[in-house]
């Protein structure tokens, strides 16, 4: 997932569409995928989003001219992502034997499976109205063939998202088996920048209040994520360190290295595939 913590707030939203998918490029979804029950409820403790405002597929496709199967999520909500995970567990009676020839060729841990299950998820910020993909994966193996999604059965989708009335993360999960939708009563709240801190005087303060992943400590320094970046807010925190006397070093796209100063290392990185700003303020051995 990147540099950036993997915002899980206090859980992880879900969020499901008709059928999930396999096959190689534009073949037809998996006749396997169980549909929703169209008269199922949309919402149930959430009103913020619904099932049918999620849709999603997941089938192989070539990457780099390997197989690997990736879910595709469209986010149709008022809402932004920030994460989205689909998990599966092994069909009761599927065995040993079967996990087998459909990883012919590949190492499988059949325990591990069994236990953990299989995890597809995009991460990063998926604005409404957009659409990305992820990867499904394993004990970080990738599934590969849609004869290995055959095996599993969908359990649970887990969404987390930005609210912005209440400037916070909430998380919603879609069971498979209740076909319901539950709000997680928890929420996360964004880091406040720490303005008391010596550390945060030395660089400028983001223009963004969703703060992310921060960190302010004598011996590691300070470090935090911005979520929701572009990389117009990455070009304008670089020259804001400019303009407070740091010295560009080296710059390769995404990630500028700054001269040190005042004793700290200055580094700041922009993931565009999750619209993620990364600032690392490291203190010198």
């Amino acid at each position: 997932m990147t540099t950036r913590r993997k915002i899980t707030a206090a859980g992880i939203a879900c969020f499901m569409m008709l059928f999930a998918a396999a096959g190689c490029g534009n073949a037809a979804q998996s006749s396997d995928e169980p549909e929703i029950d169209k008269n199922a409820p949309v919402s149930s403790s959430n009103d913020g989003i619904t099932i049918k405002q999620l849709p999603y597929t997941v089938k192989t496709s070539i990457i780099g001219g390997d197989k690997e199967m990736m879910l595709s999520v469209t986010n149709n909500t008022e809402f932004s992502l920030t994460d989205f995970q689909l998990h599966y567990t092994v069909k009761p009676d599927i065995t040993d034997e079967q996990i087998t020839e459909a990883f012919s060729g590949a190492e499988v841990k059949i325990k591990k499976l069994r236990k953990n299950g299989l995890t597809c998820e995009v991460s990063g910020f998926l604005q409404k109205g957009k659409k990305t993909t992820g990867k499904c994966k394993y004990e970080g193996e990738t599934f590969t063939d849609d004869k290995q999604l055959d095996l599993m059965d969908p359990e649970m989708i887990t969404v987390e998202y930005l609210n912005t009335d209440t400037s916070a993360l909430h998380t919603v999960y879609y069971e498979f088996a209740s076909q319901e939708m539950v709000d997680d009563a928890s929420t996360s709240s964004f880091d406040v920048w720490p303005s008391s801190s010596p550390r945060a005087s030395l660089i400028p303060q983001p223009s963004s209040t969703y703060l992310t992943n921060l960190m302010d400590d004598d011996l590691f320094g300070l470090s935090f994520s911005v979520i929701g970046a572009t990389s117009t807010d990455y070009e304008q925190y670089i020259n804001d360190c400019v303009g407070m006397g740091w010295q560009v070093e080296s710059s390769m796209g995404s990630s500028t290295d700054f001269a040190a100063k005042d004793g700290y290392a200055l580094t700041v990185y922009f993931y565009s595939s999750s619209s993620n700003l990364s600032v690392s303020l490291d203190p010198q051995s």
